[in-house]
């Protein structure tokens, strides 16, 4: 069908296929058993179809079907029971694309709406219910999804191999997989989107260069957000609730993204989740209430953390660092967990101005790691310890505060070597201020009162 078969007897009704005056196919009832039930391709001419209902394809065909259309519009259109519910493919451009709104889709086999090496759509406002995918966008670009509902589908939204692309402001929610998905998407935007009561909320992987912003995810059965192989990506003002992990970020290839000004509480498990990862940032981020660790790093070497908050988690400690190394922590705040922040079987990372205090245990724990450097931490009124090393050798800990902590300020336990201990101030702790049970360990210029095995 090209732009001479806009004819009334192909279902127009009025128009002149202009701009001011598009065709209009209007007011159809059609089944799709036999044939795709409207089928438009090679056109360029201007036309809307609107407030038809489209139906029964299924197996073989789909309710409506563009190829290599410009300038078209679907609006207000119902399809059901069809293999897919609407087909954009090959089509559109800058100047000329094509867009679909308000439309009913459900009950269909497949997708929804399926776009496919398609550019310049815009989908907004439309329900897509009860099939496959909502919608499945597949290497495309430039395309936007706005104000849609996607839910008890397999998948809400899902965007594949595709780039330039706008998710704002959807609902994707109870769909039995994911609510909103990116395989292989780069610099594309996610943003204001509710993805609730999924397997996972918002889930990416093997794309690049994407900002992720302003979206909740409550109560998802795996991770809020589930981030795998992803890099150059920022994560901004997210707020993830009640999933089992709030963010996860994982995979070799997952490499220099931002996640800034998050919000990850009352989660499961882990608040914010790194592992095998290197070279992100986290700045700002909060993590409270979590059934497990606030931020929880495994395997994951020279990242940044800044400012975060961690408090009243209830695994083993607000912030946990596994065999991660070259790792900087700044300004972080870790109170009234088990344990404020640990670094077990970690190497030569920075731990500056952090505040642990009020944590059930110790305030920091430094165990099986060496050549770490901690200066100008906090560590008060924990029930056990203000700092303490176990297993430790060659760190240096300097110009830190430990005081009114329940045992000791700060505790060197057995097994504790080399450790330059230079500059602290220890008050009022009720067992020692500093406790030295290890070897080799040399204390200058600190300030306390009690001591037990300092030279």
């Amino acid at each position: 069908m090209g732009n001479g078969d806009f004819t009334p007897a192909n279902g127009v009704v009025s128009g002149q296929g202009t701009f001011s005056d598009p065709y209009i196919i209007e007011g159809w009832d059609i089944s799709a058993a036999s044939n795709h039930g409207i089928w438009i391709e090679y056109t360029t001419a201007y036309f809307v179809v609107r407030n038809c209902y489209v139906h029964e394809g299924a197996p073989n065909y789909h309710g409506v079907y563009f190829y290599q259309v410009y300038n078209g519009r679907i609006e207000s259109v119902e399809s059901s029971w069809n293999l897919w519910g609407m087909v954009v493919w090959s089509s559109g451009s800058e100047e000329h694309g094509n867009s679909i709104a308000d439309c009913y889709v459900h009950e269909n086999w497949w997708a929804g709406i399926y776009l496919q090496e398609t550019s310049h759509t815009i989908l907004e406002n439309n329900v897509l219910v009860r099939t496959a995918y909502g919608i499945h966008i597949g290497g495309s670009e430039y395309c936007t999804v706005s104000g849609c509902t996607a839910d008890n589908n397999d998948y809400g939204v899902y965007l594949t191999h595709s780039s330039w692309c706008n998710i704002q402001s959807n609902t994707a929610n109870h769909n039995t997989l994911r609510g909103v998905s990116l395989y292989y998407g780069s610099n594309c935007t996610v943003s204001g989107n509710n993805a609730n009561n999924n397997l996972y909320g918002v889930y990416m992987s093997y794309s690049e260069r994407c900002k992720v912003r302003g979206n909740t995810v409550i109560e998802n059965s795996y991770s809020g957000f589930q981030l795998s192989n992803i890099t150059n990506i920022m994560l901004v003002d997210n707020k993830a609730e009640y999933n089992t992990n709030g963010f996860s970020l994982i995979g070799f290839s997952s490499l220099n993204n931002v996640l800034t000004g998050n919000l990850a509480n009352y989660n499961g498990d882990y608040g914010f989740y790194l592992s095998d990862t290197g070279g992100n940032e986290l700045n700002s981020n909060s993590a409270k209430n979590n059934g497990d660790h606030g931020f929880h790093l495994s395997a994951s070497n020279n990242n940044i953390l800044t400012s975060n908050t961690a408090n009243n988690n209830l695994g083993y400690a607000g912030i946990y660092l596994w065999s991660s190394s070259n790792n900087t922590l700044n300004g972080n705040t870790a109170n009234n967990n088990d344990n404020g922040i640990h670094l077990g079987g970690s190497h030569n990372n920075t731990l500056t101005g952090s505040i642990a205090n009020n944590n059930n245990y110790n305030g920091i724990i430094i165990e099986a790691s060496h050549n770490n450097m901690l200066t100008g931490n906090m560590a008060k009124n924990n029930r056990w310890n203000g700092i303490q090393l176990n297993l430790a050798y060659n760190n240096t800990l300097t110009g830190s505060i430990a005081n009114n902590n329940n045992y000791n300020g700060i505790n060197l336990a057995g097994w504790c070597y080399y450790n330059n201990i230079v500059s602290n101030a220890c008050y009022d702790n009720t067992s020692y201020d500093i406790y030295n049970a290890g070897t080799g360990n040399v204390f200058q210029y600190n300030s306390y009162d009690t001591s037990s095995g300092v030279p």
